[in-house]
C-alpha cells in the first residue's frame, strides 16, 4: 500500500480496526479510516521527526516529537503540544494504558510520564541513568514495565519508573554493544525483545 509521501515513516498505531495514524520525518503525520487502505495527510505544527505515535481512540492522538508530546482530541483536526520537560530529548516510543495515563520513552533513558492526557508531563526520578537512549518501551501497568535502548540496554521497574533494575547480559560478559529497539510482554514473567543482527 503506497502512503503517498517520501519521507520517512517511523511509527503506526491503530485506535480500533478502521483509524490509524503514522508518525514519520519531517514532522510527517497521515491518518487512515479505513483500516490502513488509503492514507491521508494530516497538519502538524512542529519542526520535528514523529518517532513515536499513539492513538488511544480515533479521537484521542499522540505523537512523539524533540522534547514535546502533540495531543489531538478530534482526530487530528487540532494539535497542542506538552512539554516533557527535557532539551532537545527525542520521544521514541509512546504508550498508554488509558487515555489519561501515557509514558514516553526518550534520549539518554529518560522516562515521562502523564496523568491528565498528555496536558503535562512529569520526569520519573528513576530515568537518566545513563547517556544511552531508550528506543522502545512497554508498560504492563501503572508500575510494571520494561524500557530497551542502546548498547543492548534493557531494564525493568517495578515502581512506575522511580528505579529502573539493569539487566547485566552476564556480568557484561556476554555485552556486544547491540541496539535493542522494542520490547512487549504478556504478563510481568513473560516479556520479549527485538535487537539488531536477528
Amino acid at each position: 500500500i503506497s502512503s503517498g509521501v517520501e519521507e520517512n515513516l517511523l511509527s503506526v498505531h491503530f485506535a480500533n480496526s478502521t483509524h490509524g495514524f503514522i508518525g514519520g520525518a519531517l514532522t510527517r503525520c497521515l491518518k487512515s479510516t479505513n483500516g490502513g487502505v488509503n492514507w491521508s495527510p494530516v497538519a502538524v505544527a512542529s519542526y520535528a521527526d514523529f518517532n513515536s505515535v499513539w492513538a488511544s481512540s480515533s479521537d484521542n492522538v499522540f505523537l512523539g516529537g524533540w522534547d514535546t508530546v502533540y495531543a489531538s482530541h478530534n482526530g487530528g483536526q487540532s494539535w497542542e503540544g506538552a512539554y516533557t520537560q527535557t532539551v532537545n530529548y527525542a520521544i521514541f516510543d509512546l504508550q498508554y494504558l488509558t487515555p489519561e495515563n501515557g509514558f514516553a520513552f526518550m534520549t539518554w533513558a529518560q522516562f515521562a510520564k502523564t496523568t491528565d492526557g498528555g496536558n503535562t508531563w512529569s520526569l520519573a526520578p528513576g530515568g537518566g541513568f545513563t547517556a544511552w537512549d531508550f528506543f522502545g518501551g512497554f508498560m504492563l501497568d501503572q508500575n510494571t514495565g520494561w524500557a530497551v535502548g542502546d548498547n543492548q540496554l534493557l531494564c525493568k521497574t517495578t515502581d512506575g519508573g522511580d528505579n529502573f533494575s539493569v539487566y547485566e547480559w552476564n556480568g557484561y560478559a556476554d555485552f556486544t554493544g547491540i541496539r535493542i529497539w522494542a520490547v512487549h510482554a504478556t504478563s510481568d514473567l513473560n516479556a520479549w525483545a527485538v535487537a539488531d543482527s536477528g
